[in-house]
């Protein structure tokens, strides 16, 4: 039977980090911490990127 992904990748990061458990956990909170800043950043830009044209402005996105 195939192992779920989920636990492939469990097995993966547990193998990075040498079996420490602990460091594997500090490993993934530290990579979801510059995951979710990137997609503030990211968020932000479309943000910008979209506002919509008020009336009398002649510049258009």
């Amino acid at each position: 039977m195939d192992k779920d992904p989920y636990e492939i990748a469990i097995d993966q990061i547990l193998a990075g980090a040498d079996g420490d458990v602990r460091l594997a956990l500090r490993t993934v909170l530290i990579q979801n911490l510059e995951l979710e800043a990137r997609l503030q950043l990211l968020t932000a830009r479309i943000r910008q990127d979209t506002k919509p044209v008020q009336a009398g402005n002649s510049t258009v996105n």
